[in-house]
C-alpha cells in the first residue's frame, strides 16, 4: 500500500513538473527507441503470444518509471524518510537499467526468422494483480536470461517462472 501513495505522489509530482506545450503532443520517450511496427509484420506470418511487443513495453515503461523515481530523489535530497522509503525503488531501478542495457540491443536484431533463438521470464510481485503476467527479457541466450532472474529472486523484487524460449506459432 506504501508503494501505491509513493507511485500516485510521483504521478502527481511529475505531472505538476511538466511545462505545457502549445504543440499538438507527440510525446516520445528517449527508451521508446525501436520500431515496432516489424513486431506488427511479425504477428501478420505468426504469433509469439505477442511476447515481443510485451517486453519491449515492460523494460521501456520500468525505465520512466526508474526517470521519475530519481527525479523524486533528488528534489527531495534532504528529506530523508522519503529517501529511505524509495531505496527499494531506486535498488529496482538498478536493476532494470542494467537489464535494458543487455536488452535494447536485442530487439533491434530480432526478426520473424530468428525469434525463437531469444529468451524471457515471467514475474510476479507485490503489485502484480495476477499471477506470472508481467515479463522480463528478452534474452540472447538462456545464460543471460538465468543470471537477471537469479538476481531478480536475490534481490526479493518477486516471484519468477523459468527462462523460457520464445515460440513462434505458426498461421
Amino acid at each position: 500500500m506504501r508503494k501505491i501513495l509513493i507511485i500516485f505522489f510521483l504521478f502527481l509530482l511529475s505531472s505538476c513538473n511538466e511545462r505545457e506545450s502549445n504543440e499538438a503532443s507527440s510525446y516520445k520517450s528517449k527508451y521508446d527507441i525501436v520500431d515496432t511496427s516489424k513486431f506488427e509484420n511479425q504477428k501478420s506470418k505468426t504469433d509469439p503470444y505477442g511476447i515481443l511487443d510485451t517486453t519491449y513495453v515492460a523494460i521501456w515503461s520500468k525505465q520512466e518509471y526508474c526517470d521519475g523515481v530519481d527525479g523524486v530523489v533528488k528534489e527531495n535530497e534532504d528529506n530523508k524518510e522519503l529517501i529511505s522509503i524509495m531505496f527499494s525503488m531506486k535498488n529496482e531501478c538498478k536493476f532494470y537499467r542494467e537489464v535494458y542495457k543487455k536488452v535494447i540491443p536485442n530487439f533491434e536484431s530480432v526478426n520473424l526468422d530468428n525469434a525463437n533463438k531469444y529468451y524471457y521470464f515471467n514475474y510476479s510481485d507485490e503489485n502484480s494483480e495476477t499471477s506470472f503476467l508481467d515479463v522480463v527479457g528478452i534474452f540472447l541466450d538462456i545464460n543471460n536470461c538465468n543470471k537477471f532472474k537469479e538476481e531478480f529472486l536475490d534481490k526479493e523484487m518477486g516471484l519468477t517462472s523459468k527462462c523460457k524460449n520464445i515460440k513462434l506459432m505458426k498461421n
